[in-house]
């Protein structure tokens, strides 16, 4: 008998399996499967929320990663964008599921953009490799990875 208890979204099978409902896209074959990625919920808008399978190609100043989401289209979907520092804690405590993140700590790339700004100037960000959240300057640079939803 397989006895299953939910753990947050981490499903414990008693057999010694493993499995995630997050890191993996709930959207059927049409709408383009394996170009998003389920990451859990907005802790800002309750919907579900996606991001793509990978980082986006580089590094970007905080002003340029807005733009490189708001144009992207990805998995059938136009409505990207960068994720808030909230959403952005989300995706790092999933980040293993989810796949695809730079977890060296090198800096600046294990560092993400989120949306989120403090004052005019900066805007938070946080380090993948231990979770490390700061706000750093917008004319720097780091990762970036688009979410939707």
């Amino acid at each position: 008998m397989k006895m299953m208890t939910k753990l947050g979204a981490i499903f414990v099978l008693a057999a010694g399996l493993i499995g995630s409902s997050i890191g993996r896209s709930e959207q059927p074959p049409s709408a383009g499967a394996g170009q998003e990625i389920y990451t859990g919920s907005s802790p800002d808008t309750g919907k579900r929320m996606y991001t793509t399978p990978s980082d986006a190609p580089g590094l970007y100043q905080w002003k340029n990663a807005m733009e490189y989401c708001a144009a992207l289209q990805a998995g059938g979907h136009k409505d990207w964008r960068v994720p808030t520092r909230f959403e952005l804690n989300v995706m790092f405590n999933h980040h293993v599921a989810i796949g695809g993140f730079d977890v060296t700590g090198s800096i600046p790339v294990s560092w993400y953009w989120s949306s989120t700004e403090h004052g005019d100037d900066n805007a938070w960000d946080q380090r993948f490799s231990d979770g490390s959240r700061s706000w750093d300057g917008k004319e720097g640079v780091a990762s970036l990875r688009c979410v939707r939803g």
